[in-house]
Protein backbone atom coordinates (compact mmCIF):
# COMPACT_ATOMS: atom_id res chain seq x y z
CA UNK A 1 0.00 0.00 0.00
CA UNK A 2 1.69 3.22 -1.15
CA UNK A 3 1.66 6.70 0.38
CA UNK A 4 -1.06 8.12 -1.87
CA UNK A 5 -3.49 5.30 -1.07
CA UNK A 6 -2.86 5.63 2.67
CA UNK A 7 -3.36 9.39 2.54
CA UNK A 8 -6.58 9.01 0.55
CA UNK A 9 -7.85 6.65 3.27
CA UNK A 10 -6.93 9.28 5.86
CA UNK A 11 -8.60 12.04 3.84
CA UNK A 12 -11.85 10.14 3.29
CA UNK A 13 -12.14 9.02 6.92
CA UNK A 14 -11.36 12.57 8.09
CA UNK A 15 -14.18 13.93 5.91
CA UNK A 16 -16.57 11.30 7.30
CA UNK A 17 -15.52 12.30 10.82
CA UNK A 18 -16.10 16.01 10.23
CA UNK A 19 -19.41 15.52 8.45
CA UNK A 20 -20.54 13.50 11.44
CA UNK A 21 -19.20 16.05 13.92
CA UNK A 22 -20.96 19.05 12.38
CA UNK A 23 -24.06 17.59 10.75
CA UNK A 24 -24.84 14.27 12.49
CA UNK A 25 -23.43 14.61 16.03
CA UNK A 26 -25.79 11.94 17.40
CA UNK A 27 -24.60 9.24 15.01
CA UNK A 28 -21.47 7.86 16.67
CA UNK A 29 -20.43 5.69 13.74
CA UNK A 30 -19.26 8.73 11.78
CA UNK A 31 -16.81 9.41 14.62
CA UNK A 32 -15.81 5.74 14.83
CA UNK A 33 -14.79 5.70 11.15
CA UNK A 34 -13.13 9.08 11.63
CA UNK A 35 -10.73 7.70 14.24
CA UNK A 36 -8.82 6.03 11.40
CA UNK A 37 -7.59 9.35 9.99
CA UNK A 38 -5.36 10.85 12.68
CA UNK A 39 -2.85 7.98 13.20
CA UNK A 40 -2.23 7.87 9.44
CA UNK A 41 -1.59 11.61 9.32
CA UNK A 42 0.61 11.31 12.43
CA UNK A 43 2.59 8.54 10.74
CA UNK A 44 3.28 10.69 7.69
CA UNK A 45 4.25 13.72 9.79
CA UNK A 46 6.90 11.48 11.37
CA UNK A 47 7.95 10.29 7.91
CA UNK A 48 8.10 13.89 6.71
CA UNK A 49 10.31 14.89 9.64
CA UNK A 50 12.65 12.03 8.82
CA UNK A 51 12.90 12.54 5.07
CA UNK A 52 12.64 16.34 4.83
CA UNK A 53 15.95 18.01 3.94
CA UNK A 54 14.68 21.34 5.29
CA UNK A 55 12.68 20.70 8.44
CA UNK A 56 12.19 24.40 9.13
CA UNK A 57 10.57 24.85 5.72
CA UNK A 58 8.40 21.81 6.42
CA UNK A 59 7.24 23.42 9.69
CA UNK A 60 6.50 26.71 7.91
CA UNK A 61 4.38 24.86 5.33
CA UNK A 62 2.37 23.16 8.08
CA UNK A 63 1.98 26.51 9.85
CA UNK A 64 0.67 28.28 6.73
CA UNK A 65 -1.97 25.63 6.06
CA UNK A 66 -2.82 25.56 9.77
CA UNK A 67 -3.41 29.31 9.75
CA UNK A 68 -5.45 29.00 6.55
CA UNK A 69 -7.70 26.41 8.25
CA UNK A 70 -7.99 28.23 11.56
CA UNK A 71 -10.69 30.78 10.66
CA UNK A 72 -13.43 28.31 9.64
CA UNK A 73 -12.24 25.87 12.30
CA UNK A 74 -12.76 28.41 15.10
CA UNK A 75 -16.25 29.27 13.88
CA UNK A 76 -17.25 25.62 13.45
CA UNK A 77 -15.91 24.72 16.90
CA UNK A 78 -17.45 27.89 18.36
CA UNK A 79 -14.18 28.53 20.18
CA UNK A 80 -11.78 31.29 19.13
CA UNK A 81 -9.01 29.74 21.27
CA UNK A 82 -9.19 26.26 19.74
CA UNK A 83 -6.20 25.30 17.58
CA UNK A 84 -6.64 22.85 14.71
CA UNK A 85 -4.62 19.67 14.30
CA UNK A 86 -1.94 21.30 12.15
CA UNK A 87 -0.62 22.97 15.29
CA UNK A 88 -0.20 19.59 16.99
CA UNK A 89 1.84 18.54 13.96
CA UNK A 90 3.94 21.69 14.36
CA UNK A 91 4.48 21.13 18.09
CA UNK A 92 5.50 17.54 17.36
CA UNK A 93 7.90 18.61 14.62
CA UNK A 94 9.52 21.24 16.84
CA UNK A 95 9.76 18.66 19.63
CA UNK A 96 11.61 16.27 17.33
CA UNK A 97 14.06 19.00 16.26
CA UNK A 98 14.70 20.04 19.86
CA UNK A 99 15.09 16.46 21.12
CA UNK A 100 17.49 15.66 18.28
CA UNK A 101 19.50 18.79 19.05
CA UNK A 102 19.62 17.87 22.74
CA UNK A 103 20.74 14.32 22.01
CA UNK A 104 23.49 15.57 19.69
CA UNK A 105 24.80 18.29 21.97
CA UNK A 106 23.09 19.11 25.27
CA UNK A 107 22.74 22.80 26.08
CA UNK A 108 20.68 24.51 28.75
CA UNK A 109 18.87 26.90 26.37
CA UNK A 110 17.54 24.11 24.15
CA UNK A 111 16.59 22.09 27.22
CA UNK A 112 14.71 25.09 28.66
CA UNK A 113 12.86 25.74 25.40
CA UNK A 114 11.90 22.06 25.19
CA UNK A 115 10.55 22.03 28.74
CA UNK A 116 8.63 25.30 28.21
CA UNK A 117 7.11 23.96 25.01
CA UNK A 118 5.83 20.82 26.72
CA UNK A 119 4.48 22.88 29.64
CA UNK A 120 2.61 25.04 27.11
CA UNK A 121 1.25 21.95 25.36
CA UNK A 122 0.11 20.49 28.69
CA UNK A 123 -1.69 23.75 29.56
CA UNK A 124 -3.35 23.94 26.13
CA UNK A 125 -4.30 20.27 26.27
CA UNK A 126 -5.78 20.66 29.73
CA UNK A 127 -7.95 23.52 28.51
CA UNK A 128 -8.95 21.58 25.41
CA UNK A 129 -7.42 24.31 23.25
CA UNK A 130 -5.36 22.11 20.95
CA UNK A 131 -6.79 19.21 18.99
CA UNK A 132 -5.33 15.81 20.05
CA UNK A 133 -2.88 17.51 22.44
CA UNK A 134 -0.21 15.39 24.10
CA UNK A 135 -1.72 12.17 22.77
CA UNK A 136 -1.20 13.38 19.20
CA UNK A 137 2.36 14.51 19.84
CA UNK A 138 3.18 11.27 21.63
CA UNK A 139 1.91 9.24 18.68
CA UNK A 140 4.06 11.21 16.24
CA UNK A 141 7.13 10.81 18.46
CA UNK A 142 6.57 7.04 18.55
CA UNK A 143 6.28 6.85 14.77
CA UNK A 144 9.44 8.94 14.40
CA UNK A 145 11.76 7.38 16.95
CA UNK A 146 10.62 3.78 16.42
CA UNK A 147 10.44 4.14 12.62
CA UNK A 148 13.07 1.43 11.98
CA UNK A 149 10.93 -1.28 13.56
CA UNK A 150 7.37 -1.73 12.34
CA UNK A 151 6.64 -4.17 15.17
CA UNK A 152 7.89 -1.67 17.76
CA UNK A 153 6.01 1.39 16.52
CA UNK A 154 2.78 -0.54 16.05
CA UNK A 155 3.11 -2.06 19.54
CA UNK A 156 3.91 1.27 21.22
CA UNK A 157 1.26 3.22 19.32
CA UNK A 158 -1.34 0.54 20.18
CA UNK A 159 -0.43 0.88 23.84
CA UNK A 160 -0.73 4.67 23.68
CA UNK A 161 -4.13 4.50 21.92
CA UNK A 162 -5.43 2.04 24.52
CA UNK A 163 -4.11 4.20 27.38
CA UNK A 164 -5.70 7.33 25.90
CA UNK A 165 -9.01 5.49 25.40
CA UNK A 166 -9.07 4.20 28.98
CA UNK A 167 -8.24 7.68 30.30
CA UNK A 168 -11.07 9.13 28.21
CA UNK A 169 -13.35 6.39 29.53
CA UNK A 170 -12.74 7.50 33.11
CA UNK A 171 -13.67 11.07 32.14
CA UNK A 172 -16.52 10.51 29.68
CA UNK A 173 -17.75 7.08 30.69
CA UNK A 174 -17.04 3.57 29.47
CA UNK A 175 -19.45 3.75 26.57
CA UNK A 176 -18.78 3.62 22.83
CA UNK A 177 -18.80 7.44 22.88
CA UNK A 178 -16.35 7.62 25.77
CA UNK A 179 -14.06 4.96 24.33
CA UNK A 180 -14.31 6.03 20.68
CA UNK A 181 -10.55 6.72 20.44
CA UNK A 182 -9.87 2.97 20.70
CA UNK A 183 -10.98 2.62 17.07
CA UNK A 184 -7.81 4.47 16.05
CA UNK A 185 -6.13 1.07 16.27
CA UNK A 186 -7.78 0.18 12.95
CA UNK A 187 -5.48 2.73 11.29
CA UNK A 188 -2.45 0.71 12.40
CA UNK A 189 -3.61 -2.16 10.19
CA UNK A 190 -3.43 0.11 7.14
CA UNK A 191 -0.10 1.59 8.26
CA UNK A 192 1.24 -1.95 8.69
CA UNK A 193 0.74 -2.55 4.97
CA UNK A 194 2.64 0.60 3.94
CA UNK A 195 5.33 -0.33 1.41
CA UNK A 196 7.34 2.91 1.47
CA UNK A 197 6.44 3.86 -2.11
CA UNK A 198 5.11 7.30 -3.04
CA UNK A 199 2.60 6.37 -5.70
CA UNK A 200 2.56 7.49 -9.33
CA UNK A 201 0.92 10.91 -8.90
CA UNK A 202 2.40 13.85 -7.01
CA UNK A 203 -0.53 14.76 -4.73
CA UNK A 204 1.51 16.54 -2.06
CA UNK A 205 -0.22 19.91 -2.19
CA UNK A 206 -3.63 18.38 -2.88
CA UNK A 207 -3.43 16.71 0.53
CA UNK A 208 -2.20 19.92 2.16
CA UNK A 209 -4.98 22.00 0.61
CA UNK A 210 -7.70 19.45 1.37
CA UNK A 211 -7.45 20.12 5.10
CA UNK A 212 -8.40 23.84 5.16
CA UNK A 213 -10.66 23.51 2.11
CA UNK A 214 -12.97 20.96 3.75
CA UNK A 215 -13.51 23.33 6.70
CA UNK A 216 -14.47 26.19 4.38
CA UNK A 217 -16.93 23.94 2.53
CA UNK A 218 -18.46 22.60 5.76
CA UNK A 219 -18.63 26.15 7.18
CA UNK A 220 -20.44 27.33 4.02
CA UNK A 221 -23.05 24.58 4.32
CA UNK A 222 -23.61 25.26 8.03
CA UNK A 223 -24.37 28.88 7.14
CA UNK A 224 -26.94 28.09 4.45
CA UNK A 225 -28.69 25.11 6.07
Amino acid sequence: MNRNILKIIALVTMLIDHVGMFFFPNIIWFRVVGRIAFPIYAFFIAQGMHHSKNKQKYMVTLFLFGVLAELPYMFLMNNVFKLNVMFVFIFAGISIMLINKLSANFDFLTFSITVMQFVLIIILSGKGSIEYGLFGIGLILIFYYARNSKVLYITLSSMLIIAESVASGFVSGFTIEGLVQIFSIIALVFIGFYNGEKGKLNLKYFFYLSYPLQFYIIWFFTLII
